[in-house]
């Protein structure tokens, strides 16, 4: 997954807001967490308005995803 500022920079690229953040129980350090899901869920032609906010769930192990 992306890092919590590759993410960050991505979505501001993309005209679009972070939403609600949740970091799991593994994460000690913002900086070092990785998206191990969103939603909405990406989806290929899928389309959002600009400023739609976007829920970020971290983790520091990438294989937490649910």
């Amino acid at each position: 997954g992306l890092s919590y500022t590759e993410v960050h920079n991505i979505l501001s690229d993309l005209s679009l807001t972070v939403g609600s953040e949740i970091f799991d129980n593994s994460v000690s350090d913002t900086l070092q967490a990785k998206v191990v899901k969103q939603v909405p869920a990406p989806a290929e032609n899928a389309k959002i308005s600009k400023g739609s906010p976007i829920d970020l769930f971290y983790s520091q192990h990438e294989d937490s995803a649910k």
